[in-house]
């Protein structure tokens, strides 16, 4: 297995563990350009699935538009930044009719969208560990400064 299919395979878990995403889009069609997107399948060629609130209006020629994903979950100790390069594939299924004026028009509220990650970049970090000797010693200092201010009222 070469080494670009090992890193594939984990971000592909790593992803999939956190599940949900901040998705930034760079593209003037979508009136709201932060969402958050659940992922539901990464396929071996790197692409992500997820779907989209569909905009009012959507033209024909909509592809290859950047996507930024930041995934991350408070309970996890990482997080990943992704940037990709989006399309929608809803019209390839038949999701879409096309009206008089060359937009689409779907039944769904929603768009499914195939994203191809570009670059990615996993951080760790390190959860706090909490140092006994160190919480003793904030404990008794303020323990101490507790009994200087209670000696003061009485």
């Amino acid at each position: 297995m070469e080494n670009t299919d090992l890193n594939l395979q984990f971000l592909k878990e790593k992803i999939l563990n956190i599940g949900s995403a901040v998705c930034c889009i760079d593209c003037d069609i979508f009136s709201v350009r932060t969402h958050i997107i659940q992922t539901s399948d990464i396929d071996d060629e790197g692409n992500l699935y997820f779907k989209l609130i569909m905009p009012s209006i959507v033209t024909t020629d909509l592809k290859n538009f950047p996507v930024d994903l930041t995934y991350y979950r408070k309970s996890f100790n990482y997080y990943i930044k992704a940037k990709a390069i989006a399309t929608i594939v809803n019209n390839e299924h038949g999701f879409f009719e096309i009206n008089e004026n060359g937009n689409l028009q779907s039944s769904t509220s929603t768009l499914a969208i195939k994203a191809k990650i570009t670059e990615a970049e996993y951080k760790e970090y390190a959860s706090e560990v909490p140092d006994i000797k160190k919480m003793a010693v904030k404990l008794k200092r303020s323990l101490a400064q507790l009994s200087k201010r209670a000696a003061l009222w009485f």
